[in-house]
């Protein structure tokens, strides 16, 4: 019982986080094009084109009800962003693009973006 509401907590507040990021990704002039894009068993959270890159950003949301002491770097490891890159391959062939991407990571801390971490994952 505890565990599915610990489980329904952890969604409210990483929904809550996404919809922060995709606000604030706005904000920076970005358009999203998709969230919460799920190509089995990996999911992508936000799909977005910066303009001023012009390129197409595959963003992986943090969301953390208080500060961390740790980087923010190491919210998201080697085996997360090798999943995220598969995911953002297999929805371009979906999708029938053959682009340049970029794999960004934003961090919310209580209710607001504490960093966005650009091509953090350009090396996966």
């Amino acid at each position: 019982m505890f565990g599915h509401m610990r489980s329904s907590h952890h969604f409210v507040v990483g929904r809550e986080g996404e919809d922060i990021a995709a606000g604030y990704l706005c904000a920076q002039g970005y358009r999203i094009l998709a969230r919460n894009v799920r190509l089995h068993p990996e999911e992508i959270d936000i799909i977005a084109h910066d303009p001023q890159e012009d390129t197409l950003v595959f963003v992986e949301v943090k969301a953390l009800e208080y500060a961390s002491v740790f980087p923010p770097q190491v919210r998201a490891g080697p085996r997360k962003w090798k999943a995220l890159n598969r995911a953002a391959r297999r929805w371009m062939v979906q999708c029938g693009l053959d682009c340049g991407f970029r794999m960004d990571l934003v961090i919310v801390t209580e209710h607001h973006v504490t960093h966005h971490l650009r091509n953090i994952g350009g090396w996966a």
